[in-house]
């Protein structure tokens, strides 16, 4: 879903996979602009532990331009070109 080579924020389950073929920062509560971000909704999922920053997060996104491209098991990617 996610090129090779680009810049992903993803939380820390899924920056080890990215890793070898992005530049991956980590995911948290400060936005750092990256075209794509990957979160998981699971609890405990750090460093978006809790349901209100999720719902902050997927709020932020959608207001600054990013779409959703992927939603299967509480797994969100957005992208924006």
């Amino acid at each position: 879903m996610i090129p090779s080579g680009v810049c992903v924020e993803a939380d820390d389950n899924i920056a080890p996979h990215l890793s070898s073929r992005d530049q991956v920062i980590l995911l948290d509560q400060v936005p750092r602009g990256c075209p794509w971000v990957v979160m998981q909704t699971f609890v405990g999922v750090y460093p978006l532990n809790s349901e209100l920053l999720v719902v902050e997060r997927f709020d932020w996104l959608r207001s600054n331009g990013y779409r959703l491209v992927f939603d299967q098991a509480q797994v969100y990617v957005y992208h924006r070109a």
